[in-house]
């Protein structure tokens, strides 16, 4: 009889956890897959939400042919509402909507350039905290409106916009932006003691409007390039300094940023031939690790050291150079020399630390008081940079 008794007492949290009391229907749900804030009239905010529509995407794969291309993306339902608080704006537009709102598959936070420093860093710590929100959402800044650059987004191969914002933060090899996530960017703008970056999300026609930063003229650099597609893209990054946007570069510096951080492992590159400029010789550089630095404060040196390989993508050996060794260290000269070129520009000019250098600085000091009193900003801002970049 026991036996029975505790045998029936096992069975009640098997019923009970069997039971669907929590359970949501698709096509009883609205799922946020991107948010655009920008500034609104007078104290308010501007909130973009930008839905999935699950169906639709269902009926097209359901039918076994694709869509033929429209000029508005079909997956996703975009609104906009103005409200003086996030969760007053989502409540407001959960009151006309016929589904529940739910933001556990949100991809991507954009905010608008205009959005000022208390705007940013109180809307992502909000939604850091917001237990539907997960940690690794992406992140991104728009020079635009933030809600432009969602309502031109139309992915060229992917029928689900939710897919395509998760596989551009995902992948490995974006080249020209760097990858940012929300507890990443929160952590760093909470210390206020670290630079940080955030990829730049714009229109198509709009990837070329950073100044280039290099003055090297043998770098090809992909700043005069043009996007014939009028879709939204992310390219460049703005930087932050203790949580306040302060600049922004282009995406030959985001490529370098990637370069030495080891944001990625592999990439392309083109630079004029030497003896024939109207050429261009492609090179593959191939990373393992990022790069080290080390300061010198008696030499008022900043040292930065990368190992790389470095491979020739021509068929043959151009006229002019005796080997492929002689083509290999005629790229590492440039390579050093537009690395130089952008770290002087990002330090002396842009005055930003996004490789945080002050970390390397610090164990130089034995007290925390010689540390209070040392200048760092004022020393990197002067100090020279002495880039060594080895091929392996």
């Amino acid at each position: 009889m026991k036996t029975k008794i505790f045998a029936l007492f096992m069975l009640f949290p098997v019923i009970f956890l069997t039971g669907c009391y929590d359970l949501k229907e698709i096509d009883e749900t609205a799922y946020i897959v991107a948010l655009g804030i920008d500034n609104g009239s007078e104290n308010n905010f501007s909130y973009t939400f930008q839905f999935s529509s699950p169906l639709s995407i269902m009926e097209n794969s359901a039918e076994g042919q694709p869509e033929p291309k429209k000029e508005e993306n079909s997956s996703v339902t975009t609104l906009t509402i103005m409200a003086p608080d996030f969760y007053i704006a989502k409540n407001l537009t959960n009151n006309f909507l016929s589904k529940n709102i739910d933001m556990s598959h949100l991809k991507l936070i954009v905010f608008s350039a205009e959005v000022d420093e208390t705007g940013i860093t109180k809307h992502s710590q909000l939604l850091l905290r917001e237990r539907e929100v997960r940690p690794h959402t992406s992140i991104a800044i728009s020079p635009d409106l933030a809600a432009d650059y969602l309502k031109n987004v139309n992915p060229e191969l992917e029928s689900n916009t939710s897919k395509y914002y998760e596989l551009m933060s995902l992948r490995s090899n974006n080249i020209y932006t760097p990858s940012q996530k929300l507890h990443d960017f929160v952590d760093s703008i909470e210390t206020r003691d670290r630079d940080t970056t955030l990829p730049i999300a714009t229109k198509g026609e709009n990837v070329n409007v950073f100044p280039k930063d290099s003055h090297i003229h043998e770098w090809i650099t992909p700043s005069a390039s043009e996007i014939s597609a009028k879709h939204s893209v992310l390219c460049g990054m703005a930087v932050f300094e203790g949580g306040k946007l302060t600049s922004a570069m282009d995406a030959d510096s985001s490529m370098l940023f990637n370069f030495l951080s080891h944001n990625i492992e592999n990439f392309v590159v083109s630079i004029k031939d030497n003896y024939n400029p109207t050429e261009a010789l492609s090179f593959r550089i191939i990373t393992t690790r990022p790069a080290s630095f080390n300061i010198d404060l008696k030499k008022k040196e900043i040292q930065v050291s990368q190992k790389c390989e470095i491979s020739f993508l021509g068929s043959h050996i151009p006229k002019g150079y005796a080997s492929k060794q002689a083509i290999s260290d005629y790229a590492l000269s440039i390579l050093n020399m537009r690395v130089t070129d952008f770290l002087t520009h990002t330090y002396h000019t842009q005055t930003a630390d996004i490789f945080n250098l002050k970390d390397c600085i610090r164990k130089d000091f034995f007290l925390w008081e010689d540390w209070n009193t040392f200048d760092f900003e004022s020393f990197y801002k002067t100090a020279d940079f002495i880039v060594d970049i080895k091929n392996l």
